[in-house]
This record gives C-alpha cells, structure tokens and sequence, in this order.
C-alpha cells in the first residue's frame, strides 16, 4: 500500500518536469544536491549564471494572495506573480521546477514555519516574505529583495455626506477673513479719499462739486466714488484724476488690486479642486496611537513584532491574520482607524475597486521602517549547497531588475488597471475638473447682486436722492448737448463746460 502510493507520487513528479503542482500533504519536498555544481564554478569550469542549468529545483509555496499565485479555472493551470517570476527565472538559468504546497495552517509562529520550509525545499516562496534580521539569524536568506516593503501606515477618508457649505464658497478660501475685511476696507476708503482730492476740480466725475449743503448728493457723490474704486477690480469702471494728487492715489491703488488679483488667482484653483473629504484628526502613526486610535496589523508578522517593540503599552491593537486585503477591508469599514500596510501591498490594494472605490486611501506620516520583500533560500553551503539557488537567482534577478524586466512583471500582475490615478495629464484627464458644487458660491453670490439690483430699481421705496440725483445727471446731460450761440466765442464755450458750477458756493470753493 505504502509503495504504491509513493510510486504514484513520484511518477506525478516525473510527469511534470517543466510546470509540476505537487501537493504538500502527499508528498514531502527535499533540496537538491548541488555541490558539485559548486565545485565546479570553483574550478572555474562552469560560469555561475550556469549554476543551476539543466537542474531541477522544488519550490514550496502556497495560495496566500490571488494576486502572487491563484488557480485559473479555465486552463487548471497556477498564473499569478510567482509562475510569471519563476518562468521567466527558469528560462534564463535553464533550470526546471515543481510548485510545492505546503501546510501553512501551523498554529507556529512564521518564523518557525519558515524554518521548517526552508529545510524542505530549495525555494520557499508563498507570495513573499519580509528580510528581517530574526530570519536571517535562523539562515534563511533572500536571494533579491524583489519588492519594496517600506511600512507606512495607511487612513481611508471618510466623505461628506449631502451638500458641503464649506466647499459651496471654497472661492473664499484662498484669503482669510482679515484679509477680505481688509481689502473691502481698502476698497472704500480709496473711493473717499479720491472723493475729498478730486470732489472740487474734477467735473468729470463730480459734477456736481462739494454740494455741502445738500447731504443727499455727498451722499451720492460717496457712493459713486466707491462704486469707481470697485470698478478698478472688475474694469466695469475707472477714475479719471484730474490732480497730481489724486492720479498718485489711483496709480497706488490699481498697482494694489494687480497684486491681489494676482496672489488670490494663483492660491484659488488649489482650493477649489479639493474634494469634500474629511481629514482625521491625526497627521502620524504615533499621533493615532496617542489619541487611542484602532490599529490593524498583520497578526504573528515583522511588522506585528516590530509594533509591539515600539509601542509596548498601547491596548488598542488589532491583530489581523490574512492577506493585506483583509486589514484594508477593515480599515474601509471602520472597524479600525489605521492600518500598516508595505509600500507594494498599499499600491496593489489603493487600484482595488473592492477595498478602495472612492480612491479615498492615503499614506500619513513618515515611513515606519525600511525592509524589503522576496524569496527565501536556507543558507546552507554545505549538505546540499543550497544556497548556489540564492546566488544564481539573485544574479539573474539583478539582470531583469537592472533591463526592466522585473518592475513590468510586478506590475503587470500586482497592478493591471490604474482606478486611483495618481499622475493626471491634464490634457488627456478630467479628474481635476471643478465641480459645480465649488462653484456655486460664486453664481449664488452674483445671483444675489442681480436680485437686489432689480429690486432696488423697481421699487417704490427707493430713496428720493437717487432720484434727484439721476434729474440732475440727465439735466446736466442736455445742457451739455445745446448748441453755443454764434455770438458766443469757442473759448467762452470751453470755460462754461471746464469751470465749476454756478451752484458752487464761494466757502466750497476755498
């Protein structure tokens, strides 16, 4: 009974010599011997890109993400990140493999596990693993850090629901209140100052002169002025200075609004692209951790080590076993309030519609630690040499690396489809158009405007003094239209239309 079934395994192995699958629980992996093929790129007979040529090495592995190895249903073939890797890695050492699956479900501890792997078989991949120093301490060494497991801590940002009234006049956000107040200030002070040097010379936009003794033209007269200084803003309007004193002020203040103008334009766009998210009320991961925020880590991990070492007395730590899409489902339902996730995973999972639809996913804070990820390799020089399976994939893998060939493969099979695109071309993107919402401040301001000036026009209540303003403009208007009499010379005509009024009292004059 027992000899059959070990016939059959090893006949299941001779028939898969390229591509073999050999299940863990049936048959047990065992390393290579390969020593001889160290003696002889000693002797200098063989070259050791050559190492592993005509070889068959056993690789133990496992499903840990669909990403890294899966089972295609359609062709029973395994694909994923690890076949492509080993397929293009055989290729060019001419070396074949066997998929082995071992039993990853140990109560153990990873380290453990590891260690029991690596002195089963040559290559221990299952996804990936962290190059720490405890591994390397129990001779398991990685033959290239093929993935950049830099440690960040990663929120998800919560939106806004309904309509946000901060975004709605986001226009205002580039200046802050004191500075608005200040320059609507500016605004009509210029206008009155321009009032009381030019009211008495300058018939053009004051023809009525002083008129101290009628409060409702100076009142008119301040308002016109300052009508003119706010059209310097939006050109619906502009002084025209007759004094040396008053053509110093509209030079000062025009040179003011260029710089506004030009300062608010150059903060607006900023503000107005910015989506209705909800920032959290920490910057860091230590800022969490004093606010006694929930944390996921990956459970029994490096990182989950290296947590507990940093913060020994933080009571809010929330384990997770499984693979990273399991703490970023986590963090998208609340259940946690941070995450740690490596660099690679956060940007395999940020395109992942499943656990980041919204594209709501960000980094805070620095990095927490430096590492890298990749295969394993039992550091063994002697029994079996396994570790000539180290140095030749290292050498072929710093060849793809350095051709190009390694960051297409991870990033075909980790990411295929951008959903958060983090570069924009804004001649071939519309991610950063505004929204109407952050515009309608400023249509619901100019609407508001429009409303009262026709209500103002049209009502009975307006002030008399608007009115009586508006006769002496129109009569003004025809006086100016009559014909001078032919007895009359040009320069008496121009004195009539440049000298001030009659209505003007001597005490006004002066």
């Amino acid at each position: 009974m027992v000899s059959s079934f070990v016939g059959r395994c090893l006949h299941w192995r001779g028939a898969f010599l390229w591509n073999a699958v050999l299940i863990g629980s049936c048959c047990h992996g065992s390393r290579t011997f390969l020593c001889d093929n160290v003696d002889r790129i000693r002797n200098g007979t063989l070259p050791q890109e050559d190492g592993l040529r005509d070889m068959h090495i056993e690789v133990g592995t496992g499903i840990w993400d669909e990403r890294f190895l899966a089972l295609d249903a359609t062709t029973g073939a395994y694909v994923g990140l690890e076949v492509k890797l080993l397929e293009e890695l055989s290729r060019r050492g001419r070396f074949t493999y066997s998929l082995n699956f071992h039993n990853w479900t140990s109560s153990s501890t990873w380290l453990e596990q590891l260690q029991d792997a690596i002195g089963r078989f040559d290559l221990v991949t299952y996804a990936y693993w962290f190059i720490t120093p405890e591994r390397m301490s129990i001779g398991a060494y990685s033959p290239y850090g093929i993935l950049d497991a830099v440690y960040w801590a990663v929120v998800m940002e919560e939106t806004k629901e309904g309509i946000d009234l901060e975004e709605i006049f986001s226009f205002l956000t580039p200046f802050s209140a004191p500075v608005w107040l200040s320059f609507l200030g500016l605004m009509v002070a210029t206008g009155l100052m321009y009032r009381v040097l030019e009211v008495g010379r300058n018939s053009e936009d004051f023809p009525d002169g002083p008129q101290r003794s009628c409060k409702c033209k100076v009142w008119m007269q301040c308002m016109d002025a300052i009508f003119q200084s706010s059209g310097h803003i939006t050109g619906a309007s502009s002084f025209s200075p007759r004094t040396w004193a008053g053509k110093i002020l509209v030079m000062s203040w025009t040179w003011c609004v260029v710089l506004i103008l030009a300062a608010y334009t150059a903060n607006l766009a900023s503000f107005l692209v910015v989506q209705a998210k909800s920032q959290p009320s920490f910057s860091s991961l230590s800022g969490a951790v004093n606010k006694n925020k929930k944390v996921c880590v990956a459970a029994n991990s490096a990182d989950h080590d290296w947590f507990r070492a940093t913060f020994p007395n933080y009571k809010h730590l929330i384990p997770v076993p499984g693979s990273p899409t399991e703490r970023a489902r986590r963090l998208r339902e609340g259940i946690c309030d941070v995450a740690t996730l490596a660099k690679f995973e956060y940007e395999f999972l940020r395109q992942t519609h499943s656990v980041n639809p919204n594209c709501y996913m960000q980094t805070i804070g620095e990095s927490l630690q430096s590492t890298a990820a990749g295969w394993m390799v039992l550091n063994d020089v002697a029994d079996s040499c396994t570790s000539l399976v180290r140095d030749v994939l290292g050498l072929w893998l710093l060849q793809m690396e350095l051709d190009g060939t390694l960051r297409a493969i991870i990033k075909k099979s980790l990411m295929p489809v951008d959903n958060c695109v983090t570069e924009v071309n804004p001649r071939e993107s519309t991610a950063g158009q505004l929204k109407f919402e952050s515009m309608l401040g400023i249509f619901t301001l100019h609407a508001v405007g429009v409303g009262t000036a026709v209500l103002f026009h049209f009502s009975s209540g307006a002030p008399k003094a608007v009115s009586r303003g508006l006769s002496r403009t129109r009569s003004l208007n025809s006086f100016n239209r009559v014909s001078p009499k032919k007895d009359v010379r040009e320069d008496e005509v121009y004195r009539r239309n440049t000298e001030p009024s009659e209505a003007w009292e001597a005490d006004d004059l002066r």
